[in-house]
C-alpha cells in the first residue's frame, strides 16, 4: 500500500493551513480510510469535512466535484437527534454508501482521538453504539464494527468495562492463550507444517454484548497454504483436548462466500477447564474474508444496484419503517439483522421445464419474497402482472404449505401459480422481508383495496 502522507502531502498541507492547529482529526480520519483502501474523492472529503463544499481546495476537478457533494450530504442531519441521524443514514446507505462511511470514520477517529474532550467522546459513543456499529456490521465492515464498539463501550460504561477487563484477567485466558498458542505451534512444527497463526482473547465489548453462552473467550486462527494443510491440522488440534462442537463451513460454504473449519474445543489450562475456538483456512480463503472487510470490497464491488443484495434489503425495510413512524421495528430489525447468516434457496415454478433458480435472501423470507426475487415472467408466460402476484402456494421440500410460509437455508421450493391473479392478504406486506415482494404486491389491486393504510 502506498504510504498516506507521501501521496496525499499537498492536500495535508493544505488541511493544515485551513484548519490551523485544528487539522489532526480530519488528517487522522482520512488515513484510515486510506488504509481502508478507500478512493481518492471519499480520502480527500475526509480531509476536508470540516469545511463548506464550496471552501475545498482545488486538485483534480472531477475528484473534487465528488468530495465535495460528499461533504455537502455529509452536513445534512449530521449530529441532529437520534431519529433523523438514524433515518439520515439509511438514506446515505442506499443512495451513496460513502456519505455513511464518511460518518462512520469520523466517530471513529473522535472516540479514540485523545485529545477530544470527554463530552464528545461521549457524545460519539452514543451514535457508535446506537447507529454506527450496527450498520457498520449489517454492511459487512466487521472488523471496524468490533473496534468501534469496543473503544465505544470503554467510553460509555467505563465501570463495566474495566469490570469485565478484570473478569478477563482474573480468569487468565491472556496466560492461556499463550499456552494454547505455544502447544499448537510446536505441534504443527514436529508436523512439518508451514502456518501463520493468530490469536486473541474476545473484547470486553463482545463479553458484553453477546446474547448467548460463549464458548469463545479464546480463538485461534490457522492459516495453512493448502485443504490437504487444513485436514492435517484439523487431527492435531482434535487431538488437543476435548472436541465439543464442529461448524465446517469450507464443506457448508456461507451464501456470502466465507469459508472457514470452526472447531469448538475444551482443554485443561492451566488446571481449569478451558473452552476455545480454533479456525483453520487456506491462504486463499483467508485473503477473500480479509478483502470482504475493507471499504473497497464492501461498497465499491457489491454491485447494490444491479442484483438483490440482502443487505440492502434490509436497510430499504428499516427505511419504509421510519417512514410509517415504525421505529423501534427500524431499530430491531437493524439490531437482528446482524445475527443471521443468509438463506441460499432453490425455486422451481411448477408446470414450467427448466424453471430453476437459486437466490439469496435475508433470513426468514417467505415463499412470496422468492416468488417476487424471480424474474415476471419465466418460461413463455406473459402476464401483467409480476409473477409473484399468481402464487397459490407452495411445497417446500415437498410439504404444501402457505404463500408466508417462512423458508431455510437450503431449501428447496415449487411453487403453485394460478392462471388468474391471486387475492393476498394486506398482512403479507407485514411478513415479507424483501422490497422486491413489498413492490410486487402494492401492485395487485386487493392490497391496494384493503390495505391502504399499512402503505401510507
Amino acid at each position: 500500500m502506498t504510504d498516506f502522507y507521501e501521496e496525499y502531502k499537498k492536500q495535508i498541507d493544505q488541511a493544515r493551513d485551513a484548519y490551523k492547529n485544528n487539522a489532526g482529526h480530519y488528517i487522522n480520519t482520512a488515513k484510515m480510510l486510506h488504509e481502508k483502501k478507500a478512493d481518492p474523492a471519499l480520502i480527500t472529503a475526509a480531509l476536508f469535512h470540516g469545511l463548506k463544499f464550496y471552501e475545498i481546495p482545488q486538485q483534480n476537478y472531477k475528484i473534487d466535484r465528488e468530495a465535495r457533494e460528499l461533504i455537502h450530504h455529509f452536513h445534512q442531519h449530521y449530529k441532529s437527534e437520534e431519529r433523523k441521524e438514524f433515518k439520515s443514514n439509511l438514506e446515505d446507505i442506499t443512495i451513496n454508501p460513502k456519505i455513511f462511511l464518511l460518518r462512520l470514520m469520523d466517530q471513529k477517529e473522535r472516540v479514540s482521538n485523545p485529545k477530544t474532550s470527554e463530552k464528545q467522546k461521549k457524545e460519539a459513543a452514543e451514535r457508535i453504539l446506537r447507529i454506527y456499529g450496527p450498520l457498520a456490521e449489517l454492511m459487512g465492515l466487521h472488523e471496524i464494527a468490533n473496534d468501534i464498539k469496543n473503544k465505544a463501550f470503554a467510553v460509555k460504561e467505563p465501570k463495566e468495562y474495566e469490570r469485565i477487563k478484570k473478569f478477563i484477567e482474573k480468569q487468565g485466558f491472556e496466560g492461556k492463550l499463550d499456552e494454547i498458542k505455544t502447544d499448537l505451534t510446536e505441534k504443527m512444527k514436529n508436523a512439518g507444517l508451514d502456518f501463520k497463526l493468530e490469536a486473541r482473547v474476545k473484547s470486553p465489548a463482545s463479553i458484553f454484548y453477546k446474547d448467548r453462552k460463549i464458548n469463545d473467550y479464546i480463538g485461534v486462527r490457522i492459516i495453512v497454504n493448502s485443504m490437504e494443510d487444513v485436514e492435517k491440522i484439523r487431527e492435531i488440534v482434535k487431538d488437543y483436548g476435548k472436541l465439543i462442537d464442529v461448524k465446517d463451513y469450507i464443506k457448508n460454504k456461507k451464501p456470502n462466500g466465507y469459508q472457514s473449519l470452526h472447531l469448538i474445543m475444551e482443554n485443561d489450562i492451566e488446571g481449569e477447564k478451558t473452552p476455545f475456538e480454533v479456525q483453520i483456512r487456506t491462504k486463499e480463503m483467508h485473503d477473500k474474508i480479509q478483502e470482504s472487510d475493507n471499504i473497497k470490497h464492501a461498497f465499491y464491488k457489491s454491485g447494490l444496484n444491479k442484483q438483490l443484495d440482502p443487505k440492502m434489503e434490509v436497510i430499504k425495510k428499516a427505511n419504509q419503517f421510519m417512514d410509517q413512524n415504525r421505529e423501534k421495528e427500524a431499530w430491531r430489525l437493524i439490531e437482528e439483522s446482524n445475527r443471521y447468516d443468509l438463506i441460499n434457496v432453490r425455486v422451481k415454478v411448477q408446470g414450467i421445464e427448466g424453471a430453476d433458480y437459486f437466490l439469496n435472501l435475508p433470513k426468514n423470507s417467505t415463499v412470496l419474497d422468492a416468488a417476487f426475487n424471480l424474474p415476471k415472467n419465466i418460461g413463455g408466460l406473459k402476464n401483467p402482472f409480476h409473477l409473484g402476484n399468481y402464487v397459490q402456494g407452495a411445497f417446500i421440500n415437498n410439504k404444501n404449505t402457505g404463500k408466508a410460509g417462512v423458508l431455510k437455508n437450503n431449501d428447496e421450493i415449487r411453487l403453485r401459480i394460478s392462471k388468474k391473479p391471486q387475492r393476498h392478504s394486506p398482512d403479507l406486506l407485514r411478513a415479507v422481508s424483501t422490497s422486491s415482494a413489498l413492490q410486487g404486491l402494492k401492485e395487485n389491486h386487493e392490497i391496494f383495496s384493503k390495505g391502504a393504510s399499512l402503505l401510507s
